[in-house]
């Protein structure tokens, strides 16, 4: 029970559900912390969530790391705190130095978060009495729709009807992974306007390796969904028919060559990707020391 406890607020610290409204008075000139206003904490910001578990008393271990592209807006007396790849958004008041959040479902109390300054938001969350989550939001841009990646793919949906959609400038693209034991992936969602988004989520056992990962029988994974607008085409993507992802690091930067993949969608249309997506590996999750 108290393991099942620990998920569902991690849950809400990944943003992975609707919050209720905050609370709390906020106008662009009010003092949050040390001079720092609402306004100037709107932005995108990457938030690193680092679980630990008390396995004896005083004994922490490490048990997995989330790393997420946050967009933060001002929203009424409050912020809205909402996850890029999945869309979904938590609203938290603001006063006494911190970004306080409300009573969630499967959560027993409100919790809040320290505005060290206007880049810096951080705490320490009780997840149970042998669990808990350090949590770290750090500001990358004063941009509501910064491109965290880059990506050059060519999208195309194969049935019913030929539908060749070329993307290598995107409105809004962004970045989430997770280490645990076990699991390691990478999931990017780009966005066009209301034209289309494409998600595509890499997994894997261990932390990838360079190489080529050729489908089917891949050890790497290919999941996530798609939407195309015109005609309006939209899924889940299962493993892929046939295809590669060719994966690549140098010292800073970490690319996925995406050469005709070609995945199923539960609605029968076939989807072919084609292109690159390049990110700074800073963006994926590391095991906390």
């Amino acid at each position: 029970m108290k393991m099942q406890f620990a998920v569902a607020l991690i849950a809400v610290l990944g943003l992975s559900g609707c919050g209720g409204g905050g609370g709390g008075g906020s106008e662009d000139t009010d003092v949050v912390a040390g001079g720092v206003t609402a306004a100037q904490l709107v932005g995108t910001w990457v938030q690193t969530n680092n679980i630990y578990f008390e396995s004896t008393p005083g004994n922490w271990v490490w048990v997995r790391t989330r790393r997420q592209t946050i967009v933060v807006e001002q929203s009424g007396s409050g912020l809205l705190f909402t996850n890029c790849v999945s869309g979904d958004s938590l609203n938290g008041s603001i006063s006494n130095n911190a970004v306080t959040f409300p009573v969630q479902p499967d959560v027993a109390q409100a919790f809040a978060l320290e505005v060290v300054d206007a880049n810096t938001i951080t705490g320490t969350v009780t997840l149970s009495s042998i669990s808990e989550a350090d949590v770290e939001l750090h500001k990358v841009s004063g941009d509501t729709t910064i491109e965290v990646a880059s990506a050059n793919l060519t999208v195309t949906a194969l049935t019913p009807i030929p539908l060749p959609v070329p993307n290598s400038s995107w409105d809004q693209l962004c970045v989430e992974s997770q280490l645990q034991a076990g699991e390691y992936f990478t999931e990017f969602r780009g966005r066009v306007g209301s034209s289309f988004d494409v998600s595509m989520r890499f997994d894997s056992f261990t932390p990838f390796v360079a190489g080529t990962n050729t489908y089917p029988g891949a050890s790497m994974i290919v999941s996530g969904n798609f939407s195309l607008s015109s005609p309006q085409v939209e899924g889940e993507l299962s493993d892929p028919v046939s295809g590669s992802v060719g994966l690549g690091f140098t010292s800073q930067a970490v690319s996925y060559n995406i050469s005709n993949l070609e995945m199923q969608s539960d609605l029968g249309v076939n989807v072919r990707v084609n292109g690159t997506i390049n990110l700074n590996s800073s963006w994926l999750a590391d095991e906390s020391e």
